[in-house]
């Protein structure tokens, strides 16, 4: 077996939406099988997560145990717009967030997960997105000068995208 050109990690945060997950993970399991040499692994800030429609994941590695380099990906995935608690995770996880961000990872927030990139100071004086729903709330909870309601935002060290439903 040749070695992973690259890890894509997908962060699994307390009441995630399933949508959120599955539609990123299942374009890079489809590149798998079409020969892209990925290595694919879950993390979260504890072993199992509930998702917001009830489902539990569990076998979920401790996102301190993976320290993503350069040519990594980590995807954090959008958690329910009904439910936004940001102290709900590991306060540690921002510290890793800066960490791996330093480390030239690509970091890709999935629709409300920007909330989570927002807290840990990775969007400062960038632009970014959110759900349409929740585009209002990120401006008054988190100081951002660049916040736009469109579809995706691309920086070089970012990628966010807004789900429209």
């Amino acid at each position: 077996m040749t070695k992973p050109i690259a890890n894509v990690y997908f962060y699994i945060p307390q009441q995630v939406t399933l949508l959120d997950l599955s539609g990123v993970l299942q374009v890079f399991q489809e590149a798998k099988l079409l020969g892209f040499e990925y290595e694919i692994r879950f993390i979260s800030s504890t072993a199992s997560v509930i998702c917001s429609s009830g489902l539990e994941l569990a076998s979920l590695t401790h996102f301190s145990k993976v320290n993503p380099q350069e040519n990594d990906f980590v995807f954090i995935s959008g958690f329910s717009t009904h439910q936004i608690d940001l102290d709900g995770e590991d306060a540690s996880f921002f510290t890793w967030l800066q960490q791996i961000s330093a480390n030239q990872t690509t970091i890709c927030s999935i629709c409300s997960a920007a909330f989570l990139l927002a807290k840990a100071g990775l969007l400062n004086d960038k632009e970014c997105t959110t759900h349409w729903k929740l585009v209002d709330k990120l401006k008054r909870n988190i100081r951002l000068q660049k916040l736009k309601r469109i579809p995706y935002s691309r920086n070089p060290e970012t990628f966010i995208q807004a789900r429209e439903s």
